[in-house]
C-alpha cells in the first residue's frame, strides 16, 4: 500500500508539474486521497485486465460451445476483436479520466481524449506484451517464483510512463 501511495503521489506531482501547477496539500489528507485512489484505479484496472482475459480465455470457446457457434471459425475471431474493443474502449475511459482528475489542476475531459486513446491503445499493447511473457515465464521454476514479481515491477514502470509521457502530449497539443 505504501508503495501504491508513493507511485501515486509521483505521478500526481509528475502530471500536476507539467501543467504548471503547484498546490499545497495536507499531507496526511493527501496520503488518504492518494490510498483511495490508489484502490479504485487497481480496482479499474483489474476490470479492464479481466475484459481482456475473457476475451483470450478458454471461457469463450465453452461460451461459443452453449450458443451452438463452436464449430463456426470466425466466432473465435469476432469475439477476441470484440474483447479487444470493449478493453480499448474500458481503459480509454479510465485514462482519460486519469488524465483529467489525477493531476491537482483540473482539466475539462475534452482536452483529454486524444491522450486518454493513444494511453488506452499503448496500454493494451504492453498488456499483450505482458501476457505473452507469463506464458513463456511459467514454465521454469525459477520463472515461477520469480517471473510475476519481476512482471509487475515492469508493468508498473511501463504504465507509469506512457501515462506520464501522454500527459506530457496532452499539456502540449494545441
Amino acid at each position: 500500500a505504501f508503495t501504491g501511495i508513493g507511485w501515486i503521489s509521483g505521478v500526481r506531482a509528475g502530471m500536476t508539474e507539467m501543467w504548471g501547477g503547484r498546490v499545497q496539500r495536507n499531507a496526511v489528507m493527501s496520503k488518504v486521497w492518494d490510498l483511495i485512489t490508489f484502490a479504485g484505479l487497481g480496482v479499474a484496472f483489474a476490470l479492464t485486465m479481466a475484459i481482456t482475459a475473457l476475451g483470450n480465455s478458454g471461457l469463450t470457446r465453452a461460451v461459443l460451445g452453449w450458443v451452438g457457434l463452436d464449430e463456426a471459425s470466425w466466432a473465435p475471431v469476432l469475439v477476441r476483436l470484440v474483447s479487444f474493443a470493449v478493453s480499448i474502449l474500458a481503459t480509454w475511459g479510465l485514462f482519460t479520466f486519469v488524465m483529467a482528475r489525477l493531476p491537482l489542476v483540473r482539466l475539462p475531459f475534452r482536452n483529454t481524449l486524444k491522450a486518454g486513446l493513444i494511453t488506452a491503445v499503448a496500454f493494451e499493447i504492453v498488456k499483450a506484451i505482458g501476457g505473452l511473457y507469463l506464458e513463456s515465464v511459467l514454465s521454469s521454476p525459477a520463472g515461477v517464483a520469480f517471473g510475476p514479481i519481476l512482471g509487475v515491477m515492469v508493468f508498473a514502470y511501463l504504465a507509469s510512463r506512457i501515462v506520464l509521457y501522454a500527459a506530457a502530449w496532452c499539456a502540449t497539443d494545441p
